[in-house]
């Protein structure tokens, strides 16, 4: 059989299927999310056409297929964006669940592998967080603020004109909606960045 069909026609878990689970799941966290936009989606029948298969039959051939989106390169600073507003038969409205933000994220298992002959220096695929942006308010107005971590262990929490020390421990109870992370240097691949040192200790 063509290695593209069996590889097309591997059994795994829906996208739609899997963001209603996600949707309805009790707890969340950003790497649940990652999971999920990471996870293979159904084309539906005959809406692929197999150009290897196309090729060895001389005529257009159609075949099952599932398409997946993963990150080729990451960048030096990583911006995550939280669907907080969905639309529903009644309308658009936002969506208040508690996403877990982690301190430290690993890229790894969204990426696409390394290929051969890619050359150039390797680059840590591990990010700290560096601050995140919280929504509150409904779909007719709000306001946004920010958390962000300015030194080891130092949050501080903005709005508009003012800010206030925070804390790490707070950061994780507030419902982010954009989250910012920095690229860890791969010689602290194998350490908590010093945030998520800070929250262990809180």
């Amino acid at each position: 059989p063509c290695v593209q069909k069996v590889f097309f026609e591997k059994k795994m878990t829906d996208y739609a299927t899997a963001a209603k689970t996600l949707l309805g799941a009790s707890s969340t966290s950003v790497q649940d999310a990652l999971k999920v936009f990471t996870a293979p989606e159904s084309l539906g029948d005959g809406n692929y056409i197999c150009m290897h298969c196309t090729q060895q039959n001389g005529d257009i051939t159609r075949t099952k297929a599932r398409k997946r989106v993963l990150v080729d390169k990451c960048p030096e600073t990583l911006t995550i964006h939280l669907k907080r507003f969905e639309a529903t038969a009644r309308g658009f409205q936002k969506v208040g669940k508690h996403v877990r933000v982690p301190f430290t994220l690993d890229m790894q298992p969204f990426c696409i592998p390394p290929r051969p002959g890619d050359g150039g220096a390797p680059q840590s695929r591990r990010y700290g967080l560096t601050g995140i942006v919280v929504h509150s308010g409904g779909m007719g107005g709000g306001h946004y603020v920010a958390y962000t971590l300015r030194g080891p262990g130092r949050w501080y929490y903005f709005s508009d004109r003012s800010f206030s020390s925070s804390s790490a421990p707070d950061v994780t109870k507030k419902q982010a909606y954009l989250c910012f992370y920095k690229r860890l240097p791969l010689d602290d691949d194998a350490h908590e960045p010093a945030a998520a040192a800070s929250a262990a200790a809180c």
